[in-house]
């Protein structure tokens, strides 16, 4: 199963999606962005909120 960040293309993507599917989909883009800032080094604590 692929992930939902993949599937997105588009913010009308978003509109379609169940709050657990939102839910899984916050999760997925606060793991891209950790995995992003340890190759990259930078902060990320306001990415995060």
């Amino acid at each position: 199963m692929g992930s939902l960040l993949d599937s997105i293309r588009s913010p009308q993507d978003l509109q379609g999606l169940s709050s657990a599917q939102l839910k899984q989909l916050c999760g997925e883009i606060r793991e891209k962005i950790i995995r992003t800032v340890a190759a990259n080094g930078g902060h990320l604590a306001s990415n995060l909120g």
